[in-house]
């Protein structure tokens, strides 16, 4: 039987990165498919490896999947790539990317290409003639996770380094897998129709050396249920836990020309310091403009387990305590991450909700519990976090109004926490309590309590 989850999803799938705000820069689209334009650069002869290249300090493996027939990150994954060209390799840091393209004809008909590139300074944006092309088959899915570890394990043999930094850029809906196609979890890839589960995150790394910093550049990825899957494989996750909005007119992006440079030019930087880094390099130009909001943060995943384990505990005290009206106002005014309307949005913060259980209980032991918690996640978990902007909306069915005040309330970790207004039903992959996370802990059995004290219906059946 499907499992049904009472709240629409399309908030986090049709224009999950806000990519019709991006504008492409210099080489057009065509231009990458190698089709004559007036504008073309050349694109050099695909190329096989002649072996392993010598041992550099980092390398920087990007995987941008383009290959959206909405129209939106098509442009964005050119965007990348040029600016990754721009930066280029060095003799310390090797820049590899592969990248899907939809290209659309006068009647919006969509075609796909997947090219494999290590790239080297450019001459101009967008001229690739100093990079080497590295062949694919005819139809590479990006949205199968295969295809990412392929990739992976290809850059890790052929470009070794000490550290690794991996960069996948798609569409992101967090925990959620979706049964229709029409809506997309991790990475869909339009041509072929399918998406990285939740679940087959952790198998993009099935045969690779891992990864020392992970960069999701995609909306609402940065929860404790993809946390979990990322761990074993992953140091420190960087990510978004809202919608993430990039415009490059207003030079709001994610600042990879900053990251690139730091670390070629600090030799000793530290993992944890390149990452803390790009945070601080991106964060400042979302605080210019009114209308744009950013959640980011850097996360270190071996303290997953230690996070799960208190997290557990301080569930059961709070269920034992049966501090209901806590719990309900902390449910009610928690920091909530949409693309639509917030009372809909099934993911929370998970220090904002916490503190605000703190905050309104009486008992003693859910007190010090709570602040405990709170504070592993923020000396421990969360290694770096930056919010900026302020969100209201309007629910017009239900009349309900809420506020988001990313600035304040964001800390950098999100988590499944029962939507307020459960009017539209969606069918799911995976229940909640068959996820990884859900499995490994009781926050299901949490949220279902949190259904009862609210006197909602259940999220699935």
């Amino acid at each position: 039987m499907n499992r049904i989850l009472a709240v629409v999803l399309s908030f986090t799938f049709s224009s999950a990165l806000c990519a019709q705000q991006i504008n492409l820069s210099a080489v057009s689209l065509t231009d990458l498919k190698g089709t004559p334009s007036s504008a073309s650069f050349p694109v050099p002869e695909p190329i096989t490896p002649a072996g392993p290249t010598p041992e550099k300090e980092w390398t920087v493996m990007a995987f941008l999947n383009g290959k959206d027939s909405d129209g939106g990150l098509d442009t964005l994954a050119v965007q990348d790539l040029n600016r990754l060209a721009a930066i280029g390799s060095s003799e310390k840091i090797n820049i590899l990317a592969e990248v899907g393209i939809a290209t659309f004809d006068l009647e919006h008909k969509a075609s796909y290409s997947v090219k494999r590139y290590h790239l080297k300074r450019s001459a101009a944006l967008g001229d690739l003639s100093n990079s080497t092309e590295y062949p694919l088959p005819l139809k590479v899915d990006m949205g199968d996770y295969k295809s990412v570890s392929d990739f992976i394990i290809w850059a890790q043999a052929n470009f070794p380094a000490k550290r690794y930094i991996f960069i996948i850029l798609g569409h992101g809906g967090g925990w959620m897998d979706p049964q229709s196609l029409t809506s997309k979890s991790v990475s869909p890839d339009s041509e072929t129709h399918s998406r990285i589960s939740l679940a087959q995150m952790k198998l993009m790394f099935t045969g690779t050396k891992g990864v020392d910093i992970y960069i999701g550049e995609n909306c609402l990825m940065q929860m404790m249920e993809v946390a979990y899957e990322l761990a074993p494989y992953v140091k420190i996750a960087i990510g978004s836990g809202e919608g993430l909005i990039e415009n490059s007119s207003k030079n709001s992006q994610y600042n990879y020309e900053a990251l690139v440079d730091k670390i070629s030019q600090t030799s000793d930087i530290s993992t944890e310091g390149a990452a803390a880094y790009f945070i601080d390099s991106t964060y400042p130009s979302y605080t210019l403009h009114e209308d744009l909001w950013l959640t980011l943060s850097a996360l270190r995943l071996d303290k997953t387990a230690g996070l799960l384990q208190r997290l557990d505990t301080w569930a059961d005290a709070v269920m034992r305590s049966g501090d209901a009206p806590a719990v309900r106002k902390a449910w009610k005014d928690c920091l909530r991450f949409s693309w639509i309307q917030f009372t809909h949005a099934p993911y929370g913060d998970l220090y904002h909700f916490i503190e605000l259980v703190t905050e309104n209980t009486t008992a003693p032991e859910l007190k010090s519990l709570g602040s405990e918690l709170m504070d592993y996640i923020k000396r421990q978990f969360v290694l770096k976090n930056a919010a900026a902007g302020y969100r209201a909306q309007h629910n017009t069915e239900t009349g309900a109004y809420m506020e988001s005040d990313m600035a304040r309330n964001s800390h950098g970790i999100s988590i499944n926490l029962p939507p307020i207004d459960l009017t539209w039903q969606w069918s799911l992959q995976t229940s909640y309590a068959d996820t990884g996370f859900g499995k490994a802990g009781k926050w299901p059995v949490f949220c279902d309590w949190i259904r009862n004290i609210t006197s909602q219906p259940p999220a699935t059946r």
